[in-house]
C-alpha cells in the first residue's frame, strides 16, 4: 500500500478559491493553473472555471446584442433618467 504524499490540503484549496474571487486575477490564476498545475484535479478545475466563464460572457454579450432597448432603459432607470418611450 503506497501512500500519496502530496494530498490535497484545505488551505490550498482556499487559496484557489480565494483567487478566483478576484476579478481580473481569476482568469489570470486559471489560465496558470491549467497549464502549471501538478494535480489533475486543479487542471480539471481550472480548466471548468475557464469554460464557465467563456459560456457567460457569450451569453451576456448575446443578451445586450439582442435586447440592447432593455438594457440601455434598465441603464437609464438606474441613472435615474425617466425613459423614452420608443413607438
Amino acid at each position: 500500500m503506497s501512500k500519496n504524499p502530496r494530498k490535497p490540503s484545505i488551505l490550498n484549496w482556499m487559496g484557489t478559491i480565494l483567487m478566483c474571487s478576484i476579478p481580473g486575477v481569476n482568469l489570470i490564476f486559471l489560465i496558470l493553473s491549467a497549464i502549471f498545475a501538478r494535480t489533475h484535479a486543479k487542471r480539471a478545475f481550472s480548466i471548468a472555471g475557464i469554460l464557465l466563464m467563456l459560456i457567460c460572457f457569450v451569453l451576456v454579450g448575446g443578451a445586450f446584442a439582442l435586447f440592447p432597448d432593455y438594457f440601455t432603459r434598465l441603464a437609464d432607470t438606474m441613472r435615474g433618467i425617466p425613459a423614452i418611450k420608443l413607438t
